[in-house]
């Protein structure tokens, strides 16, 4: 397991009662349940940090961690106790959960891969793979603006699910590309005639029911939808328009 940034990525980061930064302060860091040195580390993730960790003036310090389960105790520069956390277990870039995993605010920076994820408001900076995935709050990508195009349209799948873009000029088929797709992959693109309408653009690198290739709507403001699951590495596609 690769050594894991404490909370607060990419810096730790403490304040005292008042809310103001702990200049100074002092992080302690044992086995769990006990008061035995267990090395943080540096940003190399190979380095130790010392004993205890001395935050500089704004209460922050950069500090990755083992794989073994912590108690950290929080100190002011004069030696107050703050806080004291016990059985901090560390989770790696990957982690992999063979049992439930329920969580009402679950944040990674790596991938995760889990049997069975409960999530409610669930927020992942990293990949999720689970076998059976349960989200009881909303579930949905961002919609990604592109903006109006004249003369090519280009699809980042990984930037998103769902795309809008406004015809500004006719785009051929060898100047509409996806890129950075995934296997099961479905995109789903919102494309809006500009004023002057009757813009085209061609699909013809996609795979159309019946192996029809449809064209756009061409009235001036018309939306149509534009649905593409990518399979294997094929595009399969579906035009729905002229929404009102």
């Amino acid at each position: 397991m690769s050594a894991p940034y404490l909370p607060g990525l990419p810096l730790f980061r403490a304040f005292d009662s008042a809310g103001d930064p702990l200049a100074g302060g002092l992080l302690y860091h044992y086995a769990a349940g006990t008061s035995s040195n267990l090395d943080v580390y540096d940003s190399d993730g190979t380095t130790p940090l010392t004993q205890p960790v001395v935050l500089d003036t704004t209460g922050t310090a950069t500090i990755r961690l083992g794989s073994s389960a912590y108690k950290f105790v929080l100190k002011d520069s004069g030696g107050a106790t703050q806080w004291t956390i016990d059985n901090y277990q560390p989770l790696g870039d990957s982690p992999t959960f063979s049992g439930t995993v329920t969580a009402g605010n679950f944040t990674t920076a790596g991938a995760v891969t889990a049997a069975t994820g409960t999530f409610s408001g669930a927020v992942t900076t990293g990949a999720l793979t689970a076998s059976s995935l349960k989200i009881t709050g909303d579930a949905y990508t961002p919609t990604v603006a592109i903006g109006t195009v004249t003369s090519s349209l280009a699809i980042n799948c990984a930037l998103g699910n769902v795309f809008t873009v406004t015809m500004g000029g006719s785009i051929t088929a060898g100047n509409f590309t996806q890129t950075n797709a995934v296997s099961g992959q479905t995109i789903n693109v919102l494309i809006t005639q500009d004023g002057s309408g009757s813009r085209t653009l061609g699909l013809t690198n996609l795979k159309f029911p019946g192996g029809s290739v449809p064209a756009l709507s061409t009235a001036a403001g018309a939306v149509d939808l534009l649905v593409m699951s990518y399979i294997g590495s094929t595009w399969y596609a579906s035009l729905s328009k002229a929404y009102a």
